[in-house]
């Protein structure tokens, strides 16, 4: 855990200088939201993605499917798991991921409204009647 407090912070000071390592980033915290067994890791590495949108906005799009793709692999073990706090910390980012790259994952969100899982379902529900 120690570790996302680090990057937390780096984020946070590097600011949009972390855009360099995106990609680097991005991969790190995908492979760290599988370990479905921890629930405050997961919430620590959600707070990072949301950081490095915050931060990284200008070249999030890029590595924007990659991240929907995580976000539909946790929402669906954490709702299935009953893990409502990292279901919604979840379903939130991938809110937060739509409204900032302006449509370019609609037609992919469209597609998961017929996944097998009641928690991507309502997931994609939820971001598409979502107008904030």
């Amino acid at each position: 855990m120690s570790t996302l407090k680090y990057l937390e912070r780096i984020i946070q000071t590097c600011r949009q200088a972390i855009i360099k390592h995106l990609k680097s980033l991005i991969t790190l915290l995908i492979e760290y939201l599988k370990d479905k067994y921890n629930q405050k890791f997961r919430l620590a590495c959600l707070k990072c993605f949301k950081l490095l949108l915050f931060h990284g906005w200008p070249r999030i799009c890029s590595h924007s499917l990659n991240m929907l793709m995580c976000c539909v692999h946790v929402a669906s073990e954490s709702y299935t798991d009953g893990d409502t706090k990292v279901y919604n910390e979840t379903r939130d980012l991938v809110l937060a991921l739509k409204l900032l790259c302006n449509g370019s994952l609609d037609k992919h969100l469209e597609s998961l409204k017929s996944f097998n899982n009641k928690g991507v379902q309502n997931m994609v529900t939820f971001v598409f009647e979502k107008k904030t």
